[in-house]
């Protein structure tokens, strides 16, 4: 146990050392800076890009978190202005526990070579962005769908993972993002010349806000129509003078009486009505998921000749803006 303690205490002493040592160099290339008087640049490069903000990096949380300090950290050494020979120095300097580590290893592996800019980017994303998650991720990418969550969320998730995709054209992440919309989406987008993903996105967007008004305003008017219905019964079955509760109660039926007097719904059989709007067997034509699509177009203005049109025999509703 003294042992264990004993080398963690080395390595703490050890990174610290480091860390001086790297402050130290920065600060002598701060003082050559202002020792050459450079008047391109106000002050020192080293407090230029601290100005920058740069980031911490100590492990991956996702795999490509190691990428996106790369990006910002190569971006905050271009907008510095630090050359070349620094940017190592510069960047390394933002390493912190796990990171600091790797790159304690790593330097110790090419003991007295320089290591440019363009091999330390090759060494880090190739230890902190493995391939394998990167294939993981990718493959995530390719089966995604909307599933549960609403165009947006979906949007947000399609882009983060379309990340590890580069390779992909713009024409096939919209074909790709529109696979994984819901069926009542790709029925009527499906045929509509977007002209690039963001267009794509946009009316998703427009056309879920619309399935989901249509969808409450078909619930309203049924609570209606059931509305006058369940009144008429309530008042009967609270009227002391309604014809089950005239004279000397001379009702015939004495068998006992189950619930309310309200009249049981049966189910209807669907099985033989035929739809006025696509002749389909199967759903009333207030149902028909054909002329359900040609309203969510025309409420989108798309044009007559989209996917609406073809949507042939479908029995899914309005209801079933798929949560699945």
């Amino acid at each position: 146990m003294m042992q264990m303690i004993q080398m963690m205490m080395e390595d703490r002493e050890a990174a610290r050392a480091e860390r001086q040592a790297n402050i130290a160099a920065l600060q002598q290339i701060a003082q050559n800076n202002q020792g050459h008087g450079n008047h391109d640049h106000p002050g020192s490069k080293l407090k230029n890009f601290q100005n920058t903000n740069p980031p911490m990096f100590s492990k991956t949380e996702e795999p490509l978190d190691a990428d996106d300090w790369l990006q910002t950290m190569e971006n905050n050494l271009e907008v510095a202005g630090v050359e070349a020979a620094e940017k190592v120095l510069f960047a390394t300097h933002y390493l912190s526990g796990p990171a600091r580590a790797w790159w304690t290893s790593a330097r110790a592996m090419n003991a007295g070579q320089m290591m440019t800019w363009e091999d330390f980017k090759l060494k880090f994303s190739k230890y902190h962005v493995p391939q394998g998650l990167i294939k993981k991720m990718r493959d995530e990418f390719r089966e995604l769908k909307q599933g549960r969550m609403s165009v947006v969320e979906y949007r947000d998730r399609f882009l983060t993972l379309s990340r590890y995709a580069p390779d992909e054209t713009d024409e096939k992440r919209k074909e790709r993002f529109l696979n994984g919309l819901h069926d009542e989406m790709q029925t009527v987008l499906v045929n509509i010349p977007f002209a690039d993903l963001e267009a794509l996105v946009d009316s998703a967007i427009q056309m879920e806000g619309k399935l989901h008004q249509a969808n409450e305003n078909r619930k309203r008017r049924m609570m209606n129509q059931n509305g006058p219905h369940h009144t008429q019964n309530h008042h009967n079955n609270n009227n002391p003078n309604s014809n089950n509760n005239t004279g000397n109660n001379n009702n015939t039926n004495t068998g006992p009486r189950t619930g309310s007097n309200a009249i049981p719904v049966t189910p209807k059989d669907k099985s033989t009505v035929n739809c006025y709007e696509c002749g389909v067997v199967g759903h009333y034509s207030n149902e028909c998921p054909k002329k359900l699509a040609k309203i969510a177009a025309n409420l989108l203005h798309l044009p007559s000749n989209s996917a609406a049109s073809q949507v042939e025999g479908t029995r899914t509703t309005i209801t079933a803006v798929s949560t699945t």
